[in-house]
């Protein structure tokens, strides 16, 4: 079970993002938590950056960079807060009041605990049990888990956290929610940069290169919110490319997608051939198929929705990368055999094989350098797949723990481009929905109700392999079992 490293963590992001929300200079608001360092220490005594690194940490939890730092300190020493004697720094207004951030940050934590007694509430409702003491302290560690989008927040309690969410959707908490991921991303950013000076500023060319699913996402053939996901995602590539476009003549970030990604799609729409001529397989095996079959009778239809598809995806300037031969060079090749073992028992070889060639393919155009920060990376994939994602952030691959994976998710991408265009400085800007409480719920609950569906959609296909049943009865139980699983969707998010 994770640990919360720190009892002011919650607090200290939300107040963090408050006064962004007040303030246009982040270095301004960093130098009032550094300022509440001194005090909350009572070092009168002079002290280094890297001490005020440490201190920060042990305090708030921020996990900022040294040079971020001594770039606020440095301003402390220039205004007259400090003096700066051989690179350490004390006070000298010792008379500086802390009892007005002191404040804030009780007021922040008082606002949690109401948040997290009705989540207990809720918990024990929709369990209908008393929740124990380490109960109730694992579900408010893995709430703080969720909040902060760490990975490992088991089913049980992402379950029941999302459908608390969604049931508070009109409550004013929800906004005291969102301001914390929102100061999350801000103080996530800060951690990969290094000069104060850069934000806001994007002057690098970045290519991302779409998987399947986010070529579909697109066009909405996942549903609407993950259509919403990658619109908040594309508006921000549009108003990078926008400013570049005036800038430098040119665009910044490019959206491809390799080859093989585009086999994969013109697999979808051969195998939504079949399904109307009714040849083998007759049971669409995703939403994304659902989408594509909809409304079609004849074979011109499916054809004219991919020409639909294929026409707006070049619109938005998405195309296909050709001709990397991602063996080329054996240096940059990272699909050794003890990877394939490695993940053996997770996932099938096959699909190990091809994420490994689309990740070999990335370190190949690279050029095998990783440590470079997100804008200098020049490459990178962007996918929903956990195996792809999983690949990338292993250290078998990895040189070094902060190099920059080669894969992403949009979460991450469209957070950190919304960063960088310091929207979060910028009063009366609206969050993107990665950053809402709300959209991440209902995905969560989305993602636990497809589980089920998939398990019998193979549990079908085998019976009627079998002969157990004909197609007809094989479609309409299907199609009766997803509407029964979404009305039970509909149920939870609206009732819980």
């Amino acid at each position: 079970m994770k640990q919360v490293k720190n009892n002011n963590l919650l607090a200290s992001i939300a107040v963090f993002a408050e006064l962004c929300n007040t303030e246009k200079n982040i270095q301004g608001i960093l130098t009032s938590f550094i300022k509440s360092v001194f005090v909350f220490e009572k070092i009168w005594a002079p002290i280094n950056s890297v001490e005020m690194t440490l201190a920060l940490k042990k305090h708030f939890d921020f996990d900022l960079p040294e040079a971020v730092v001594r770039t606020c300190l440095n301003d402390l020493a220039k205004n007259g807060f400090a003096v700066k004697k051989k690179g350490r720094y004390s006070i000298t207004d010792t008379s500086y009041n802390v009892a007005a951030f002191e404040k804030q940050l009780f007021a922040k934590k008082s606002k949690q605990e109401i948040i997290e007694g009705e989540l207990v509430s809720h918990c024990e409702s929709l369990l209908k049990t008393k929740v124990s003491d380490a109960d109730r302290k694992a579900l408010i560690d893995e709430f703080i888990s969720y909040l902060l989008d760490e990975a490992g927040v088991s089913e049980k309690y992402s379950t029941v956290i999302s459908s608390f969410v969604i049931k508070s959707e009109k409550d004013d908490f929800i906004l005291e929610l969102n301001q914390i991921k929102e100061g999350v991303v801000l103080l996530t950013g800060l951690g990969y940069t290094d000069d104060l000076d850069n934000i806001g500023l994007w002057s690098e060319e970045l290519t991302i290169y779409l998987d399947t699913e986010h070529l579909f996402n697109s066009e909405g053939y996942n549903g609407k919110l993950y259509e919403k996901l990658f619109d908040d995602f594309f508006t921000l590539v549009k108003e990078i490319n926008g400013v570049a476009q005036k800038k430098y003549s040119k665009r910044l970030i490019h959206l491809k997608f390799f080859e093989e990604i585009g086999e994969e799609v013109k697999g979808f729409f051969r195998a939504a051939e079949k399904i109307i001529r009714k040849e083998g397989n007759t049971l669409p095996e995703s939403i994304a198929m659902e989408e594509i079959c909809k409304g079609c009778v004849q074979i011109s239809d499916i054809i004219k929705k991919k020409t639909i598809f294929e026409t707006n995806l070049r619109t938005r300037g998405i195309t296909v990368k050709e001709g990397v031969d991602p063996y080329r060079i054996p240096e940059y090749n990272i699909g050794d055999a003890s990877l394939i073992e490695k993940y053996q028992g997770q996932f099938e070889e096959k699909h190990i094989v091809y994420a490994l060639r689309l990740l070999t393919k990335i370190n190949l155009l690279r050029k095998g350098v990783n440590e470079e920060n997100l804008e200098k990376c020049k490459h990178i994939i962007l996918t929903g797949k956990t195996i792809t994602r999983q690949l990338s952030m292993d250290l078998d691959i990895k040189n070094k723990k902060k190099d920059i994976p080669l894969a992403t998710d949009i979460y991450f991408i469209t957070n950190y481009l919304w960063y960088k265009l310091n929207k979060g400085l910028t009063k009366g800007n609206i969050l993107p929905s990665t950053l809402d409480v709300v959209t991440k719920a209902r995905i969560v609950l989305a993602s636990q109700v497809n589980k089920p569906i998939g398990k019998k959609y193979n549990e079908i296909q085998s019976d009627l392999k079998a002969g157990k049943m004909d197609r007809k009865q094989a479609q309409d139980l299907y199609y009766n079992l997803r509407e029964r699983e979404l009305k039970s969707l509909k149920t939870l998010t609206l009732t819980t």
